[in-house]
């Protein structure tokens, strides 16, 4: 990585905190991207163990496209999915992935069904309303 990638992914930690309308234990955030589409979903585990569902709003999209043209920008591959986990000691970790995916494919879902067994667990989730 670089100054200005370190500097985007902080950005980005900054606002899933910002997002939280929740006080949270940890926050994860799983992208599928391709060349001018970026389908980001937040989740949250509450601290009273609850697991909900945020939108992005712009400012996170913008920021994760600028991450993902920053990737290309320095030669690198382009990822096509992008896992961020925060905890509330604001240590995070991040994961890059490189399957040939399009984000509005049929097996959207079931990938993000997947990731979300994966990272958060056999867990119920609240979507907003």
């Amino acid at each position: 990585m670089n100054a200005k990638m370190d500097e985007i992914i902080s950005d980005i930690g900054n606002l899933m905190i910002d997002a939280a309308d929740v006080e949270f234990a940890k926050a994860w955030l799983y992208v599928e991207a391709e060349e001018g589409a970026i389908a980001p979903d937040l989740f949250y585990r509450t601290r009273d163990n609850r697991h909900v569902f945020r939108f992005a709003d712009n400012e996170l999209v913008n920021k994760i496209y600028e991450l993902y043209t920053e990737f290309q920008s320095l030669g690198k591959q382009p990822w096509t999915t992008f896992s961020y986990m925060l905890g509330q000691d604001d240590k995070f970790s991040i994961d890059f992935g490189y399957d040939d995916i399009k984000p509005d494919d049929e097996d959207s879902d079931a990938r993000k069904a997947l990731w979300i067994q994966e990272h958060l667990g056999n867990v119920e989730i609240e979507y907003p309303e």
